[in-house]
């Protein structure tokens, strides 16, 4: 048995059951959409997964997420630190202050 380099998400498993349930609503309202629907579909279920491994994006999605969240964390980390530096100053400065008195 083939194991897959990877697995889909609940989210993505069920946006694609939404979708496929909506098959029917889809055609009952719009049925000149259904040319581009089924195939949009067939591709999600048969065609994406194959895609993704040949190509690897799957490796490269995820760090590319994990590099844009440790920047803006990092950035985070910078202001909260002056943040505190400035209180800290304020703090030593009042307390010296008080001390001169």
């Amino acid at each position: 048995m083939k194991s897959n380099k990877f697995e889909y998400g609940p989210l993505s498993s069920g946006v694609f059951k939404a979708l496929l349930w909506l098959t029917a609503l889809v055609g009952f309202t719009m049925p000149n959409i259904l040319i581009y629907y089924i195939p949009f579909l067939l591709f999600l279920g048969f065609g994406l997964r194959p895609l993704l491994e040949k190509t690897g994006l799957y490796l490269y999605l995820p760090s590319l997420f994990d590099e844009m969240e440790e920047k803006r964390y990092s950035k985070l980390a910078q202001q909260r630190s002056e943040e505190i530096d400035k209180k800290y100053k304020k703090l030593k400065e009042r307390n010296q202050s008080n001390v001169k008195l």
